[in-house]
């Protein structure tokens, strides 16, 4: 029989964050740094319409997209609520500086129309970990109306970080897989301060 360990490490916690423009990017890297502790390791800006158009209907074209992480640990645990408000952080984005046709909301109401999507996420030694509100087959439930995923998952012998056959585009891409190395060696290097 296993032993349990309740007393798990803790995650690094980081978000990847799109929006129509970076100064929207950078503002909502500022709140973030507000909210959780200041950013310690920051992707390149890249284009997200290459990798699919998922998003267009809803914000258009030209979006841009950057990950970055921030420097408290946090317990994996905690991801539910940073998606929870997360998600409370793009409405209010959308509520400021929201343009355009409103979003159907949650019982028909109208909304404003999303500027930011913000996606939280954690790394540990052995995987990269994903947020969601939406139900898949791929998607465990962890509460309060969250599921989470296991995007990339570390194999030494297989060179690193290795996608699932599920991972997003994005994430696949070498740039992304690049940056996950550097935040998994700032992580390990995290956990052996004394």
């Amino acid at each position: 029989m296993g032993e349990r360990h309740e007393q798990q490490p803790p995650a690094k916690l980081f978000f990847a964050i799109m929006a129509a423009d970076r100064a929207l990017l950078e503002e909502c890297e500022r709140d973030l740094a507000a909210l959780y502790g200041p950013t310690d390791l920051r992707g390149d800006v890249f284009s997200f319409d290459p990798f699919t158009d998922y998003y267009a209907r809803e914000f258009g074209t030209g979006l841009v997209k950057r990950i970055v992480s921030v420097e408290p640990l946090i317990s994996a645990e905690e991801l539910v609520d940073v998606k929870i408000r997360t998600n409370e952080m793009e409405w209010d984005f959308a509520a400021r500086v929201g343009e355009g046709a409103p979003a159907q909301g949650r019982g028909g109401a109208q909304q404003p129309r999303r500027v930011a999507n913000i996606d939280p996420g954690y790394l540990n030694l052995s995987k990269v970990v994903l947020a969601s509100t939406k139900d898949h087959w791929h998607r465990l439930y962890v509460g309060r109306g969250i599921f989470e995923e296991i995007t990339l998952s570390y194999r030494r012998g297989e060179g690193g970080f290795c996608p699932m056959q599920w991972t997003y585009p994005d994430y696949k891409a070498p740039e992304r897989i690049a940056f996950f190395h550097r935040l998994r060696e700032r992580y390990q290097a995290q956990l052996a301060r004394p």
